[in-house]
């Protein structure tokens, strides 16, 4: 073969460029190259790395609850999952795993069990704190029991009263051990409220309690657990219109006689129904200190005194008409002459007494305005 000839052919010259620019493109990228390698090779070691974490997992119970009741154990327990961090991951994420207490085939008692996982990856290795738990496992039982409302009615405002209570339901059924059940005084629905001076209805959903005979609320399943209590709130006031009797108070001047009259005969109270059953007039007292002469005052009706809530009016205008003697002396009383004339609702009683107290007065007491009379000696 020719060499000369070889090297001087094009073929040569084509696979020599090649060659070379192979070897500069490696050489230009070398860096390059060796940081994608490196990726991914950080990359793989990621996901086969071990990774350890602890989270809280719900607990579940195997047994025939429709038969027995178990208490005793948590409600979470603490699971630390060992694994290829992909993995633990994505088990973290999904939870798609349990764990258990299986209680089949155990009878009625307390008893000491281990705690399983199942639904984990097999590559994943776990350890379950605590370990084994306590339960208790009784016979089960379900009664049915009337609902009882209690409310504090130091709660209402004063003339308020609460009527009866209306529930979205008036029994519950209560499930639970049979020895917790047996026990069961009441089912109590506690309606509570932060404010005082309650005037207007009361709507709340509370939550229900189960109680023995020393108020100790029972472990015991409601079915419902709450119920909605309606409590009517009203007002016990009333109105009551009542004819006025003038009574005197002071020192008035000796031998003067006092007569009390005024354009307003009766007013109109407010009140509870007891407090207003037991008043058939409305004493306004009127003061005659060192009255000499006809005077007309204004005096308020008197609430405290008769425990009332309001007047209408709230005072009344009386006249004070003064005749007679120089000296003064203490004044005794005076009686009303007004024509009090008895409403609808007042007894016979009342129209009793009017009459008597008329008949003790001055023979003025013919005229037509209320008058009142008084004699100092």
């Amino acid at each position: 073969m020719n060499l000369n000839k070889f090297f001087n052919s094009r073929s040569f010259f084509i696979g020599t460029s090649l060659i070379l620019a192979i070897l500069l493109f490696v050489y230009v990228n070398y860096d390059q190259l060796a940081n994608t390698n490196n990726f991914s090779d950080s990359k793989t070691t990621s996901l086969v790395a071990n990774e350890s974490k602890t989270i809280e997992a719900g607990l579940q119970i195997t047994a025939d609850s429709d038969k027995y009741f178990i208490t005793g154990y948590p409600k979470n327990v603490k699971l630390t999952l060992d694994g290829p961090g992909a993995l633990i991951t994505t088990t973290v994420n999904t939870q798609n795993f349990r764990v258990f207490a299986d209680l089949k085939g155990l009878n009625p008692g307390k008893h000491v069990v281990k705690l399983q996982a199942e639904g984990l990856n097999k590559e994943i290795s776990y350890k379950i704190n605590p370990a084994t738990i306590s339960v208790n496992i009784q016979k089960r039982k379900t009664t049915t029991f009337p609902i009882q409302v209690k409310f504090n009615e130091r709660r209402l405002a004063q003339g308020y009263k609460s009527g009866t209570p209306v529930l979205d339901n008036n029994t519950i059924s209560a499930s639970g051990a049979e020895g917790d059940v047996n026990a069961i005084s009441e089912v109590v629905a506690q309606v509570n409220v932060s404010s005082n001076q309650i005037k207007s209805t009361i709507s709340q959903e509370v939550l229900l309690e189960a109680l023995d005979v020393n108020g100790k609320t029972l472990n015991v399943v409601m079915t419902p657990s709450t119920v909605g209590v309606t409590i009517p709130v009203e007002s016990t006031k009333t109105t009551k219109k009542l004819p006025l009797n003038f009574v005197s108070s002071g020192t008035g001047v000796s031998g003067k006689t006092y007569k009390f009259s005024s354009d307003t005969k009766q007013v109109t109270v407010t009140g509870t129904e007891s407090t207003l059953s037991k008043l058939s007039k409305i004493d306004v007292v009127v003061p005659i200190n060192k009255i000499n002469d006809s005077v007309t005052k204004t005096i308020s009706i008197d609430l405290d005194k008769n425990n009332l809530i309001s007047s209408n009016p709230e005072s009344v205008k009386v006249k004070i008409d003064a005749s007679g003697g120089t000296a003064a002396s203490k004044t005794e009383s005076s009686e009303t002459t007004t024509d009090q004339t008895s409403t609808s609702s007042e007894t016979s009683s009342e129209s009793s007494e009017s009459a008597t107290s008329s008949s003790s007065t001055s023979s003025d007491s013919s005229s037509s305005s209320s008058e009142s009379t008084n004699a100092l000696n």
